[in-house]
């Protein structure tokens, strides 16, 4: 039996056993204000592979923090507890993705070949990168895999299983390339503007003249390099400040508020909780007592 979960925010699929050998599950995130904590869990003999279109969520494994940005892909390997930690689960956009490949009794994804089945499983095996960069390719092919699923397509088995080996083709392959992708010179300029100016409105086309470049390659730069909008990446630096200010315990709120650019306590209060799922008096209150993030 299949298990199918879909709504506005959230589709995730239980695959039924005989449709594909090793293919377990799939899922979508499309998230418009952070969530709270995924708890600790694991995937028996599972290989889960994350992928994140936008957003900065975080990870946490054996107790290490994985922050991610769009772009990024970051793999749980089999029976690995892990968890979003003390984090709310972000505002993000996020596939995952569930291979079994351990404890196998038939060829893997069901290749004719039995010799190249086993060399890609051993790829898969052979994984060691927890955290590489990955392509908006990843996302096109989890899309049509979704699209696929729900269609009442004569061949869908068959373009479904193609879906997935192309993905992880690519991901075999990102992670061969993995390395640490730094941010450039340019967006680190507006990085810093940014910070710096943050009780400011910044236009956007000011940043791009900053970067010497057209507005339009600006924001798409400045998301490939970062994982989010030069606007989201904005008001995501203003809570941080907010976060550190309402930790001190020292202002009021509606100062904080004020400080920080936003025209009122009340749309401040809205955009603090859509990124840390509390509102800054309920952080404020927590920081005192323990100091960690809402979840």
């Amino acid at each position: 039996m299949s298990y199918i979960e879909q709504t506005k925010e959230r589709t995730f699929i239980i695959f039924e056993p005989e449709f594909l050998t090793n293919l377990i599950h799939i899922g979508k995130l499309h998230y418009t204000g952070a969530r709270p904590a995924l708890p600790l869990h694991q995937h028996k003999d599972i290989l889960e592979i994350c992928y994140v279109y936008r957003g900065n969520p975080v990870f946490q494994v054996g107790g290490e923090d994985f922050p991610l940005k769009g772009g990024d892909v970051f793999l749980s390997f089999p029976n690995e507890v892990h968890s979003t930690g003390k984090y709310p689960q972000d505002k993000m956009i996020l596939y995952w993705l569930g291979i079994k490949i351990e404890g196998l009794d038939n060829n893997f994804m069901q290749f004719h070949d039995s010799k190249e089945a086993n060399a890609f499983l051993q790829a898969l095996i052979g994984l060691k990168a927890r955290k590489f960069r990955g392509s908006k390719e990843l996302k096109v092919l989890l899309d049509e895999v979704l699209t696929l699923y729900f269609s009442k397509h004569t061949f869908k088995k068959i373009l479904i299983r193609n879906r997935i080996t192309d993905f992880l083709a690519l991901l075999i392959d990102f992670e061969k390339k993995s390395h640490d992708s730094g941010i450039s010179p340019l967006i680190e300029n507006s990085i810093i503007y940014i910070k710096q100016n943050l009780s400011e409105q910044i236009k956007i086309e000011n940043l791009a003249e900053l970067a010497n470049l057209s507005i339009p390659r600006f924001k798409q730069r400045f998301k490939d390099e970062t994982g989010v909008p030069p606007g989201e990446f904005m008001l995501r630096s203003k809570i941080e400040k907010a976060s550190e200010a309402l930790s001190e315990a020292t202002k009021e709120i509606t100062t904080i508020a004020f400080d920080l650019g936003f025209s009122s306590s009340q749309y401040f209060a809205t955009v603090f909780k859509r990124f840390t799922n509390c509102s800054p008096s309920e952080y404020r209150r927590k920081t005192q007592i323990n100091p960690v993030i809402c979840t």
